[in-house]
């Protein structure tokens, strides 16, 4: 155990010596990497599974070289992801919680690739990866379905991949060169009726329907297909454990037809099996090495494995930062070479896991590595701007205990427990973001403000935090904080849509529009896609008396099914002030109907058909607006008007 320890302790802070393939300019074919947030192992035939519902991906595996023992670096989504991107360590990315700006100053396979002559594409479906958050360098194309009208719950972090794969598809088609696509897909993250199986065979058929499609290339296509992250279908609390099953993820890679030169040069059988742990964190250098670049990393290319030269098993290292950030206890860490297998949660296992035999490690020795393997912080990402030490979140528990599996199953369903819980200590994040949502269910908005502020005095900067509290100050009108919450969600990430939507929405509730202007403007900049701010400018520019432009505004927020209950009523404005009379007698009348029992529609209907000569067509609308107590004196003189024989 000792001498593993060691060995373990000699491979810290340093990238193990990696042998390049040889390389010659023929060598150049297609990459597609499928990534699935938490595909389960156990459901793949090449894993031992046998309910036969994979079979596209069976088919990979079956042509291809399966990694038995690979491992994820983190059970957080966006940690995974951001390793199995950059190569890194969490503890050299810094991406442990969602919501942050990832640096620019890291690199990626992606980037590699498209200097190597390579044509980049990625298509996500979680939310956390969205371009927003800085995960498009290095891609030419890069996009996300994410629906920013559905963005309720965790559920809605995630889109089903297939709405993307036509342009997936096109994108293919209309590259000659070589080209590198990353595939990632949330799908069984999202919320439906289906069964995990069902599930798993939906998303199995996508990516055979989506392969079939590019049938043509796929000879001179390397395919790999991993999983994110580990999934323990026993135990619902899996997020609270560092146990094998939530580590273990599958690991698949297909080589494409140049692999037999490769196979040629170097007098060696491509394996088919691969029983060495591995990392998330080697598929960067893997894919830099195919794409004939470099790329610094804390992983190891797998090239040599898969081609069975020498390879030296080295340390795997993964970490679950959940019950730090969620529950304020110590964080969950585990290393593995070979068959032994150290956890280290509230107290520390060792054993061989091949037979789950038992053995002591040393414990100091341990200590050391794993904390110069993880490294873990207290905080969950970084800014975008340079702050002080003082107001940069510190995140320590205010007192020592665990916060256990135990206390969740007893005061889980108890919210009394759980607020006494939180009153004794603010830094249990978790605790809190749940008891907001609960006592914002209840309508209790003064409860949920008063966790809401206590949060951010501990946590100031955490995006969860600050958005929760946008939207209650903005729910409660207190606009003043919102404009001061939603500045310090920029602070933490330049290019969060939700912060420039608050913005623009809490200047126009306040009338401050030239605000609205400049919140608006660099909105349609930035998001050109998102409804909003079309919407807010469009109103800007009727305010301003420039129908031209206020028309175009509001023509483009509605072909981006922008929805709003007074949409049409604005719209049928603009195209009164256009002249064109049919559409906005059109507007009008939908804005009636939308806005049930609102004066404001039948009032502006009614004074429209008197401008253009219709009294006798306008006057049960001018009745309407006048039975809905309207405030418009125009609209009562009109009435007059045309109730005078």
């Amino acid at each position: 155990m000792f001498l593993f320890l060691l060995t373990a302790y000699s491979f810290l802070g340093c990238s193990p010596e990696r042998t390049l393939v040889p390389k010659t300019g023929e060598i150049k074919s297609n990459i597609i990497v499928f990534t699935v947030n938490n595909l389960p192992v156990d459901k793949l035939e090449a894993y031992g599974g046998s309910d036969g519902i994979t079979q596209n991906i069976d088919r990979i595996a079956s042509s291809g070289v399966v990694f038995a023992e690979a491992h994820t670096v983190s059970t957080t989504r966006i940690a995974a992801n951001t390793s199995f991107l950059t190569g890194l360590l969490p503890k050299n990315h810094s991406q442990r919680d969602s919501g942050f700006w990832l640096s620019q100053d890291l690199e990626s396979f992606a980037g590699v690739a498209q200097n190597n002559g390579y044509a980049t594409a990625g298509f996500v479906s979680s939310y956390e990866l969205h371009p927003l958050f800085g995960y498009g360098k290095g891609f030419a194309r890069y996009e996300h379905c994410f629906h920013q009208d559905k963005f309720t719950t965790s559920a809605d972090h995630h889109c089903h991949s297939t709405e993307f794969f036509s342009l997936v598809t096109e994108w293919w088609q209309q590259n000659a060169s070589a080209k590198m696509l990353w595939v990632q897909m949330g799908d069984l993250e999202i919320s439906s009726t289906h069964t995990l199986d069902e599930k798993l065979q939906l998303l199995d058929q996508a990516i055979g329907d989506l392969l079939n499609s590019l049938d043509d290339d796929l000879e001179n296509t390397s395919v790999i297909i991993s999983g994110d992250r580990g999934v323990s279908n026993s135990n619902p609390f899996a997020t609270l454990s560092i146990d094998r099953q939530v580590t273990r993820i599958p690991l698949v890679i297909r080589p494409s037809d140049q692999w037999v030169k490769w196979n040629e040069l170097t007098n060696a059988d491509v394996s088919q099996r691969v029983s060495q742990g591995v990392s998330i964190i080697d598929l960067a250098p893997t894919i830099a090495d195919l794409v004939g670049g470099n790329l610094a990393v804390d992983g190891r290319s797998l090239i040599n494995l898969i081609l069975g030269q020498p390879f030296n098993e080295g340390v795997i290292y993964a970490e679950n930062t959940f019950p730090l950030f969620s529950f304020g206890q110590q964080p969950y860490q585990m290393i593995q070479r070979g068959d032994i297998r150290i956890e280290k949660t509230s107290q520390v296992k060792a054993y061989l896991w091949k037979d789950n035999r038992q053995t002591l490690p040393h414990k100091k020795l341990l200590t050391v590595a794993l904390d110069r393997f993880g490294a873990i912080p207290k905080t969950g990402g970084k800014p975008t701007m340079e702050l002080s030490a003082e107001i940069l979140p510190q995140g320590k528990s205010s007192i020592k205990k665990e916060f256990t599996l135990g206390f969740l199953q007893k005061y889980g369903g108890n919210v009394a427990e759980l607020q006494g819980a939180f009153d004794s200590d603010p830094y249990l994040l978790g605790v809190g973001l749940y008891l907001s949502e609960v006592y914002k269910a209840q309508g209790a908005l003064d409860k949920q403000r008063g966790i809401l502020q206590e949060l951010n005095r501990v946590y100031p900067f955490h995006p969860f935090v600050l958005y929760r509290f946008a939207l209650l100050s903005f729910q409660q009108k207190r606009f003043t904080e919102v404009i001061a919450l939603t500045k310090d969600l920029l602070r933490v990430n330049a290019f969060d849509w939700r912060a420039y939507e608050l913005l623009t929405r809490a200047y126009a509730a306040t009338g401050q529009y030239n605000m609205v202007f400049e919140w608006a403007s660099t909105g349609v900049e930035m998001f050109p896609k998102n409804g909003v701010f079309h919407y807010h400018l469009g109103l800007y520019y009727l305010d301003a008396n420039q129908p031209i432009e206020a028309l175009a505004s509001l023509q483009s927020a509605g072909k981006l099914n922008y929805q709003n209950d007074d949409f049409s009523l604005w719209l049928g404005v603009a195209y009164e002030q256009n002249g064109n009379q049919v559409e906005a007698s059109q507007a009008y009348q939908k804005a009636i109907q939308d806005l049930d029992k609102d004066p404001r529609p039948a009032g502006k209907y009614g004074l429209f058909l008197v401008s253009i000569n219709q009294c006798e067509k306008a006057l049960p609308f001018l009745q309407m607006a006048v039975q809905y107590k309207t405030q418009n004196p125009m609209v009562k003189e009109a009435l007059a008007r045309c109730s005078d024989p």
